[in-house]
């Protein structure tokens, strides 16, 4: 039950506070003027702006220890 808790708890912070944090504001680059726009909205992760990828994984699996450590 304690442990349950504490991945709970883990798992609810870095989805709220992402590594790399989040953007403070909006801004733009210069690949916005063409069709494969890439923005850095604020608030949005910092390392889902640099690892796409990386990032997608990161929260599957954060998501899959959150979910069963509910369970």
């Amino acid at each position: 039950m304690i442990a349950a808790t504490l991945i709970v708890g883990m798992t609810f912070q870095v989805a709220v506070n992402p590594p790399g944090g989040v953007w403070d504001e909006d801004k733009a680059t210069e690949a916005d003027a063409g069709e494969d726009k890439k923005r850095m909205l604020a608030g949005t992760s910092i390392m889902a702006y640099y690892y796409p990828e990386h990032y997608e994984m990161y929260m599957a699996y954060n998501s899959v220890s959150f979910f069963g450590s509910l369970v």
